[in-house]
């Protein structure tokens, strides 16, 4: 059983202990200081969680997932000061108006109990496409980021080569993103992200990790090159570790039907890719 829930309910358990059953002679008092200790110490919590980022697995051992007991530690530290905040608000606005200050409390236990399990959690997209051409081909076309624009043309992207030699390990891409309103399910305005994106394993004509940090939250694309009949099956596994941006505001932008959405783009995209490569215009 996941306890967080319980543990999110029990911190909005005393504020509303103070606003309904204190003796009104003593919850003014109890209200302004419990009120500004929580919120102090949600920003505390929330700052804590900010310095929080998680990280690959290392590369030699195959783990090509970001590190999730560091997102974990992150989403908690989140988690808690978020509801802390609300908490203290509450608080506080019961000094003025205890109705809206049940109001608030009532809200956000709602919410822990409906939409915190879906929302704090990560999910993964994969597909699989069969590409004729060589391995070797299709790799040398997939790790050279620059290429992405070309065929994942869903929104508009630029991205250039950070420095030179040659791509391996620990090369970096700067992207430039932009999400036009209207994109995505619940998108209703337009969003620009500027951002890099690292490889962090790389064997060539087989395997290929990239970490994305681009203002979203945390993610990691991997793909698998596999020799078949017909040419390179490439296994492609993106990974979005949703965490705090995206779930405590009700998992804005990658929840539901933009879900569906991502999953087509990509499966067109490598439609896209794999016209470019076996029309030999890559």
């Amino acid at each position: 059983m996941n306890w967080m829930p319980v543990r999110l309910l029990a911190i909005l358990a005393i504020p509303a202990f103070v606003i309904v059953l204190v003796e009104p002679t003593l919850r003014s008092s109890l209200l302004a200081t419990f009120g500004i200790g929580y919120v102090i110490a949600a920003l505390i919590v929330i700052a804590q969680a900010a310095t929080t980022t998680p990280t690959p697995g290392p590369p030699s051992e195959r783990v090509n997932r970001l590190d999730e007991a560091t997102l974990e530690r992150q989403q908690t530290l989140v988690s808690y000061g978020a509801t802390a905040f609300v908490g203290g608000t509450s608080m506080l606005v019961a000094l003025v108006s205890s109705l809206s200050a049940v109001a608030m409390l009532l809200l956000v236990a709602a919410w822990v109990v409906t939409w915190w399990p879906f929302a704090m959690r990560h999910f993964t997209l994969t597909s699989t496409v069969v590409i004729e051409r060589d391995p070797a081909t299709v790799f040398a076309f997939v790790s050279d980021l620059r290429n992405v624009p070309r065929f994942y043309y869903m929104f508009d992207e630029t991205i250039e080569k950070i420095g030179d030699g040659p791509i391996a390990v620990g090369t970096e891409f700067r992207t430039h993103v932009i999400l036009h309103k209207g994109d995505a399910p619940r998108l209703d305005r337009d969003y620009v992200f500027d951002g890099t994106e690292e490889i962090v394993l790389y064997d060539p004509n087989r395997e290929l990790a990239i970490r994305v940090s681009s203002g979203l939250d945390p993610n990691l694309a991997t793909f698998t090159f596999e020799e078949d009949p017909a040419g390179t099956r490439v296994t492609h596994r993106f990974e979005h570790l949703q965490s705090y941006s995206s779930g405590f505001m009700g998992v804005i932008v990658t929840a539901g039907p933009t879900r569906r959405v991502m999953r087509l783009n990509r499966e067109k995209a490598w439609q896209r890719a794999k016209q470019i490569l076996e029309s030999g215009t890559a």
